[in-house]
């Protein structure tokens, strides 16, 4: 689990640790998880590990709260969240790189853009005791291939995951015993 630890604001007032962290199942064959996605592509390609890096640098700025991304002054995040990340060219170029998924109620998305493919981490909000943003599923849309777009399979799967935690509160099963320890 990788950790983002907030200092003091400017009115001196601690903020809370928001965490990166990643479910530990998968019940749906069809899908891949996010952590075996970063693992087994983003790493291991230097370009997509230094953006994805900077794209959890832009994330530590944002907090939880009511099961709504915001900003360090508590007021509501502006989504989709867009900076400028380099392309394989070096050049900078505008990105979005959060996006809320519509018609889905608890789905987000990590933008990772390249010319023919585009990798996307989906993920949620999880805020029972600790401040998370929780990674989910993991995939490559390629340009022309609609096959390889599983955004709303992902999402699906990940607000079905969420209902279960809210109703069933089955965060250890889904996150593990550790979430709530770290």
């Amino acid at each position: 689990m990788i950790q983002f630890a907030y200092n003091e604001d400017d009115k001196g007032d601690v903020m809370s640790d928001t965490k990166i962290c990643s479910i530990i199942l998968n019940e749906n064959a069809e899908l891949t998880l996010a952590s075996e996605l970063i693992e087994n592509t983003i790493v291991k390609d230097p370009f997509l590990a230094d953006n994805f890096l900077q794209i959890l640098k832009y994330l530590k700025v944002y907090s939880i709260k009511d099961q709504a991304i915001v900003n360090k002054d508590k007021s509501l995040a502006t989504l989709p969240i867009e900076v400028s990340l380099k392309n394989r060219m070096g050049s900078l170029q505008r990105s979005q790189i959060v996006k809320v998924l519509s018609h889905h109620s608890f789905s987000y998305e990590i933008r990772l853009d390249e010319t023919f493919c585009h990798h996307r981490i989906i993920f949620f909000l999880y805020s029972k005791l600790s401040s998370a943003f929780a990674m989910t599923f993991g995939f490559t849309k390629v340009d022309n291939d609609k096959k390889s777009d599983y955004t709303d399979l992902c999402a699906a799967e990940t607000d079905r995951i969420v209902i279960d935690i809210i109703e069933n509160e089955n965060d250890h099963y889904w996150l593990g015993a550790d979430i709530n320890e770290s």
